[in-house]
């Protein structure tokens, strides 16, 4: 369980900005995974869960915004996470493969092939 401070940090992180950004959208623009690492393993999990899929206002996922910046290691990080929209478009029709490529980050565009190779194959079990 979760003492009162962990239990306001924790909500903390579920408030959006007025562009929809969520704490994660932030840590993904800085490609900051320090912070992640610093939290209690239950609570990363349940965070990741409930805002990996959220979209601020332009569309964009916490997986965008760290393709756009350049982030691989956070980009990495996101995509390792079972939940992960890696197909999902923002406003601007942009997927994640299509940032990837664009910014030329081949870990995380073969990540995506992975996932979405994957997401093929077990279709067809």
């Amino acid at each position: 369980h979760l003492n009162r401070s962990q239990t306001d940090q924790y909500n903390s992180f579920l408030e959006t900005d007025t562009e929809g950004n969520t704490a994660l959208h932030y840590l993904a623009y800085n490609g900051s995974t320090e912070l992640i690492k610093k939290l209690p393993e239950e609570i990363v999990v349940s965070l990741i869960n409930q805002l990996i899929t959220k979209k601020n206002t332009a569309g964009d996922t916490p997986l965008h915004l760290a393709i756009k910046r350049g982030n691989e290691e956070f980009a990495l990080f996101l995509l390792a996470q079972a939940k992960v929209p890696f197909e999902d478009e923002n406003n601007r029709g942009q997927t994640p493969l299509s940032l990837a490529t664009q910014k030329w980050l081949y870990r995380v565009s073969a990540e995506v092939l992975k996932k979405k190779a994957a997401k093929t194959i077990g279709n067809w079990w």
